[in-house]
């Protein structure tokens, strides 16, 4: 064990469109993916991803990042396929905590799954 605490790998996207193409190129352990970017949003790349034909990329969790606040922009990101929101602005230890949380819950739903023999 390193010591290391953060990530190996990290990218930055303009734009929905390019989220999905860097993700088709790298391997992440979870996605922030903001809610409203241009010429393909949050939702639609989220949509996108959760359509992927391989489960390994597929189920990565994705944590929408937005300002708003309502229970039906929340309900918006859920049912775009997102795992979790981040309210913006968020502090280093609310975002620190989702992300531990949605790593767990893939890593019990992992654990909970027959492996295929």
């Amino acid at each position: 064990m390193s010591g290391h605490v953060g990530p190996e790998y990290a990218d930055i996207t303009v734009n929905g469109e390019e989220a999905c193409e860097a993700y088709e190129t790298h391997e992440f352990d979870i996605i922030l993916m903001d809610c409203k970017m241009p010429r393909v949003d949050g939702f639609e790349a989220t949509r996108r991803i959760r359509q992927l034909p391989q489960p390994e990329k597929r189920d990565i969790p994705i944590l929408g990042v937005t300002a708003n606040v309502l229970e039906s922009d929340v309900k918006r990101c859920f049912d775009a396929g997102m795992n979790g929101v981040l309210h913006k602005p968020f502090s280093r230890i609310e975002l620190s905590e989702r992300i531990i949380q949605a790593l767990s819950a893939v890593k019990e739903a992992q654990a909970n799954t027959p492996s295929a023999i």
